[in-house]
């Protein structure tokens, strides 16, 4: 039985188009910028693992030893995110296998770009929010940025 899966690693590793693979997913993940935290002007981190199996299904494995509140909020958005999208299992020459990856991900606040009342113009230099969704800095690393109603992601896989 051995001799077969050997033989089958061995067969796809030379025949596939992609002997090795770490687990990814089918569309890019979107988490939700929390309400409540972006209504009071919240931004924060999370770094969490994400577990996908030989099927496809995911789960965030462990997460940042989370002792605030914001940060718990953060990693429920993205556990949520990665539970709703479909997941690629990692191939190991050519075979499915259970795997694990991290994510960071960074939720950001944009400065509105629209007009500023009078009150607002006196205090606008001490606005420190990005004016743009900076880019991933890593492999894995996901930016959420929220403005208004509008919500953008940058991703690098």
């Amino acid at each position: 039985m051995l001799h077969r899966v050997y033989l089958a690693a061995m067969l796809a590793a030379f025949t596939g188009p992609v002997a090795c693979a770490p687990p990814r997913p089918v569309a890019p993940l979107k988490p939700a910028y929390p309400a409540v935290l972006r209504s009071a002007g919240v931004t924060g981190t999370a770094i969490a693992t994400v577990r996908v199996d030989r099927t496809g299904h995911a789960s965030v494995a462990s997460q940042d030893t989370a002792t605030d509140a914001v940060t718990r909020t953060l990693l429920a958005a993205f556990a949520h995110a990665v539970g709703e999208t479909q997941w690629l299992p990692a191939r190991w020459f050519g075979l499915t296998r259970t795997d694990s990856i991290a994510y960071h991900v960074d939720f950001v606040l944009l400065r509105d770009t629209l007009p500023l009342g009078e009150y607002e113009i006196v205090n606008a230099g001490n606005d420190k929010r990005p004016l743009e969704c900076p880019h991933p800095g890593a492999t894995r690393h996901l930016v959420v940025c929220a403005i208004a109603e509008r919500v953008h992601y940058r991703v690098l896989h």
